[in-house]
């Protein structure tokens, strides 16, 4: 296998294949039961960052590698978590709806490949 990068994210170690960041105009964004209100507010100079992720999950067995997919899906609560990468260090929120996993045959019992999106919350 190839060379991962691992980060933090709400507590969970993540191992990522490729983490695209972009800047957005920043927004206000509020948590409405498992969802989140984004709203923009004109004239504001700070810009947040969006962060695309795709990685990688693995196990040693089915349940391990069931285990550590239960653990990435835990902060996909529309609460704000610690992020930790080095570089774009900070607080920011699973947007809900974009965790997805690539179950492929060709992958199955060994590992699940997932995408997210992290978007800042200040």
């Amino acid at each position: 296998m190839g060379q991962y990068t691992t980060i933090t994210f709400g507590g969970v170690t993540l191992h990522v294949t490729n983490l695209t960041p972009l800047r957005n105009a920043s927004a206000v964004r509020q948590k409405l039961g498992k969802d989140v209100a984004t709203i923009q507010v004109l004239g504001r100079l700070v810009q947040d960052w969006e962060l695309q992720l795709s990685g990688i999950v693995f196990g040693t067995t089915a349940t391990n590698l069931s285990t550590n997919r239960a653990s990435l899906e835990t902060p996909d609560d529309a609460d704000a978590h610690a992020f930790v990468d080095g570089i774009h260090n900070g607080t920011y929120i699973m947007e809900p709806g974009s965790l997805q996993f690539s179950d492929s045959g060709d992958d199955a019992r060994t590992v699940f490949k997932y995408q997210a999106k992290l978007v800042q919350k200040q």
